[in-house]
Parts: C-alpha cells; structure tokens; sequence
C-alpha cells in the first residue's frame, strides 16, 4: 500500500511549486524588460537618427528634382542654376552624416545590426557614386540654358530629371 503524505508535506510542496513558479516568472520578466530596454535604446540612439538622415537626404533629392521640372520653363535659370549647384556641393556632406550615423548606431555584440549598419554605409557609398555622376549632365543643361538651346536644354533636362528620380528611389530603397 502506498504511503500518504502527511498535509505539512503537501503544503509544502505546493508552497515549492509556487515558489518556483513565481521566481521563473520573475527571471523572464527582467530578461523581457533588459531586452525591451536595449531595443528601445537602439531605437533612440540608432534608427531614429539613420531615418532622419536618410530623409534629408532624400528630401534634398526631391527638391533637386523639382527645380529640374521646371527649369526650361523658369524666367531666370541662373537662380535655379544656383540652387541646384548648391545642393549639389552639399550632398557629399549629407551622405557623410548618413554613413557616420549609420557606422555609430549598432552597437558590437548586435550582428544582425551592426550587419545592416554596413549594407547602408555600403548603400550610400554606391548611390552618392551615382548621384556625383550627373556632372557632365548638369554642365550641358546650364551651357545649354545659357546659349539659348532650348532642343538640347529639354532633352538634357529630361535625362536629368529621369537620373535624379532614379536616385530618389534608391535613396528610399535604403
């Protein structure tokens, strides 16, 4: 015949079972909460700040885009001439914030951050290759505007335009 436990013995190990029970819950709580802490903080410090730089950057882009539209048709190319030029020696700067932020927002012990942290460095360095290629495009536009080539300023100015969308959408891809 089997042997009963006494009640102390029951209280017991139920008062055990609880017991360990509530520690469990406890130990995955402050891991869930360390957990929730860092990504908050990676959040903070990390991908809110790569957004915003991305934005700007696309943000320039679009507005280099929008005088390209309507430069042909503009009664003083020379201002928009200027204005665009002007983004353009910026936008090196602007994709030198977006890699430093991008290299400084994952931490060491995250690889799968700091695994995307260098596709978007990567990311930058080709589309700024690309947008710093429109030179030659841009000079024949303003060479075009200024001799009073209206054929040659359209057709330019719709490569133009057409290469600069692209870059926008790359950018938005990143």
């Amino acid at each position: 015949m089997a042997k009963r436990r006494s009640v102390a013995a029951r209280v017991l190990a139920s008062y055990v079972a609880v017991l360990l029970a509530f520690a469990l819950t406890a130990v995955w709580s402050v891991a869930s909460e360390r957990r929730a802490a860092h990504e908050a903080e990676l959040l903070r410090s990390g991908y809110v700040p790569l957004k915003f730089s991305v934005d700007r950057a696309l943000d320039a882009q679009n507005l280099v885009s929008a005088e390209l539209n309507h430069i042909t048709e503009a009664r003083n190319p020379s201002d928009a001439r200027s204005w665009i030029e002007t983004e353009r020696r910026v936008r090196p700067k602007t994709f030198a914030e977006m890699r430093a932020v991008a290299h400084g927002f994952a931490p060491a012990d995250d690889a799968r951050a700091r695994s995307l942290s260098l596709d978007l460095v990567q990311g930058a360095n080709e589309i700024e290759r690309y947008l710093q290629a429109d030179g030659e495009r841009f000079a024949r536009l303003f060479e075009a505007l200024g001799g009073g080539d209206s054929d040659t300023a359209e057709r330019t100015q719709n490569e133009l335009v057409s290469y600069e969308v692209e870059g926008a959408r790359r950018i938005r891809e990143l």
